[in-house]
């Protein structure tokens, strides 16, 4: 049987004020993964891996990426900030597929000689539990609901005086250590940080409409875009 190398595409804000694409492609003839600058289009890097590597996804923060070893039955685990593999995990035989849950708690990995799906916990690295499935199963995805950045505009009235203020809110990010709320798109001015997944931008000017650039840190320590709204106050 002849096994295709896949490719895999993901954005992830490295550097302020700009981002950076890069794409993983692995090589199952080589058991390497090459690392593609996407606006140089070039190879910047290759990385060692397992026995045939076939399946590979990058988690929803960016911190990571599993690759699946097909003779190995193994999956190894990318840190992509060093590029390097941090860690082996053990599945089931002749794995094929891999996919991250939406909220970056677990990864499905598709086992085709073994007609199952591993289910490997991402904190600890390990399989946690074992689903039975068809025969040969292969491709697999998660069904996620996209992250959502959203603005209002409100009012606090004392006596004869009106403070405007707009709420920012967005879907809560698993394994988020903040979040970083900008006034312009080039992430150069700060409106505030905070923990939580809403921001209170107080005093704000009556018919004037603000743009709004959220952004949070994940456990690495990476910088990742997550969506961006519009607010407009009016008395």
């Amino acid at each position: 049987m002849r096994f295709f190398s896949f490719l895999f595409l993901m954005t992830v804000l490295i550097n302020k004020p700009f981002c950076q694409e890069i794409s993983y492609v692995t090589n199952s003839n080589d058991n390497t993964v090459s690392v593609i600058d996407v606006s140089s289009e070039t190879e910047t890097n290759t990385i060692g891996v397992g026995a045939n590597p076939l399946g590979i996804a990058f988690s929803p923060d960016g911190t990571v990426a599993y690759v699946v070893n097909n003779i190995d039955n193994t999956v190894s685990v990318i840190n992509t900030s060093t590029e390097t593999v941090t860690n082996t995990i053990g599945v089931g035989s002749t794995p094929n597929g891999v996919a991250f849950s939406p909220d970056g708690s677990v990864a499905y990995v598709t086992n085709n000689g073994a007609s199952d799906v591993s289910v490997i916990n991402i904190t600890s690295e390990t399989v946690t539990n074992t689903i039975g499935v068809g025969s040969d199963p292969y491709g697999i995805a998660f069904k996620s609901a996209a992250r959502t950045v959203s603005g209002i505009c409100s009012q606090n009235e004392f006596f004869t005086q009106i403070e405007l203020f707009n709420i920012i809110s967005w879907t809560p990010v698993n394994g988020a250590v903040k979040f970083i709320i900008y006034r312009d798109a080039s992430l150069s001015i700060i409106a505030g940080e905070t923990t939580s997944s809403t921001f209170i931008d107080h005093n704000r000017r009556p018919n004037r409409v603000e743009n709004y650039f959220v952004t949070f840190i994940n456990s690495a320590g990476t910088e990742v875009f997550l969506g961006q709204t519009s607010v407009s106050c009016s008395l």
